[in-house]
């Protein structure tokens, strides 16, 4: 399955994942396959559904195992995502503060109004400290807004922080250091990430004439924040 992928990208693209969020996803992707029946096995390849549950039941399995289990704890990128996503909701909070800061006459520079796109930790744990020190230049007039900019700007910077170590951490470990049964977890998560993509492609499809039916088929279980 997904043979057209280079194994380092699969690879990469599984040790961002948590398995166990993984496997959770995709019983219940399969479960609403399982319900929709022929209709969406007719849009997909043959036997691609039942693949997918065997790759799906092949990494439960391999997660029984508990050095592997660790492994997949330690080189889940989950620390650095629920980092960037914090990164980008702090960023909208400092926007809509100057937003309102202007509503009160402040005059502020461009950059605090209209932030420019960084999606990776690196670029975003820049561009937080860039706007942290903006905020502070500007504090005066943010502060017209109503509040203090003060403790807004110590959370940019803290989150800047937990950026810069998520992305220190990624480059002391390469991808190529991995032990081979890690690895291979990594590159099964990657193929069954795909699938699962492939299969909600065709829920889509199935359900284009129905929203509620289509929405449905998502990966809220995969990248549900844990606490």
């Amino acid at each position: 399955m997904f043979e057209h992928v280079p194994e380092d990208v699969l690879v990469a693209m599984g040790e961002r994942l948590r398995g166990e969020a993984l496997v959770l996803q995709a019983r219940y992707s399969l479960d609403l396959a399982a319900g929709d029946g022929d209709e969406l096995r007719a849009l997909l390849p043959a036997d691609f559904v039942p693949a997918t549950a065997a790759l799906a039941a092949a990494i439960g399995i391999l997660l029984a195992d508990p050095a592997l289990a660790a492994a997949d704890a330690g080189l889940s990128q989950a620390g650095a995502d629920d980092g960037v996503r914090a990164a980008k909701v702090w960023r909208r909070r400092l926007v809509q503060r100057a937003v309102r800061a202007q509503r009160f006459g402040a005059k502020l520079p461009a950059e605090l109004v209209q932030v420019g796109r960084a999606g990776a930790a690196g670029p975003l744990a820049v561009q937080l400290r860039s706007l942290a020190k903006l905020a502070t230049d500007h504090a005066a007039e943010l502060a017209k807004a109503g509040a203090e900019p003060a403790g807004l700007v110590s959370e940019g910077l803290a989150l800047a922080d937990v950026l810069a170590r998520a992305v220190r951490d990624r480059e002391v470990h390469s991808l190529s250091d991995l032990p081979a049964a890690a690895r291979q977890l990594c590159a099964d998560k990657g193929r069954l990430y795909f699938a699962l993509k492939a299969l909600h492609d065709a829920g889509h499809e199935l359900y284009a004439h129905d929203p509620v039916g289509a929405a449905r088929y998502n990966l809220t279980l995969l990248y549900r924040r844990e606490g």
